[in-house]
């Protein structure tokens, strides 16, 4: 039986998807390649579908040595889709491995735009401001982070930037709302500890 679009886009997708995760990125690639003509040759493949085809064989070009097509088709998603955050984060990801965090910046601070409750566009802005100096902006795009919903990397960056500060009391802090919402944390648990005797002069 012939494949419709619904039948060959979404599963080939959900494959591909899986075997990126699993970092089996060899086999991702033919699958990738596939899925990525398929939709630019379906007149009812959406902009979402095409945007994420390119993305996602252009991640598996990035990780097996065909850096500069990869990024290439990486911004492509952003063409096919600017609705689409994830591209702009990996742009910037891109931008920030090579050193150039004012670029970076640029990048996350797009897809913060376009995802303002997503967590990683704020923690990813963090660290671009972070890098260029502006520790009063990291300081905030790491808050909005935590805010709404922050990864156990979006609360030890915050407290590291107030303890490279001397905030030692604000720093124990945020390792403490880092625990209460990830307990098993045991990296979070060890820095609270440290930070808290230190802003108490325990030893």
């Amino acid at each position: 039986m012939r494949d419709t679009p619904a039948t060959a886009l979404r599963p080939r997708r959900d494959l591909l998807v899986a075997r990126i995760n699993a970092g089996r990125f060899a086999q991702a690639l033919a699958l990738g390649k596939d899925l990525r003509e398929r939709t630019q040759d379906d007149p009812h493949a959406t902009p979402r579908e095409r945007a994420e085809a390119a993305r996602h064989y252009g991640f598996a070009l990035l990780q097996t040595g065909e850096a500069e097509t990869g990024a290439s088709l990486i911004r492509r998603a952003v063409e096919l889709d600017s609705t689409y955050f994830q591209p702009y984060l990996d742009a910037g990801m891109l931008e920030g491995q090579a050193g150039e965090h004012a670029e970076a910046l640029e990048w996350f601070t797009r897809a913060a735009a376009r995802a303002p409750l997503e967590p990683a566009t704020h923690y990813n802005r963090g660290i671009a401001l972070r890098e260029l100096g502006q520790a009063a902006e990291a300081e905030a795009a790491f808050r909005r982070a935590v805010a709404v919903g922050g990864s156990e990397d979006a609360y030890q960056s915050l407290a590291a930037l107030l303890w490279s500060q001397g905030r030692m009391a604000e720093a124990a802090a945020a390792y403490r709302d880092g625990l209460r919402v990830f307990p098993r944390n045991a990296e979070l648990r060890a820095w609270r500890d440290r930070a808290e005797a230190a802003a108490t002069g325990r030893r």
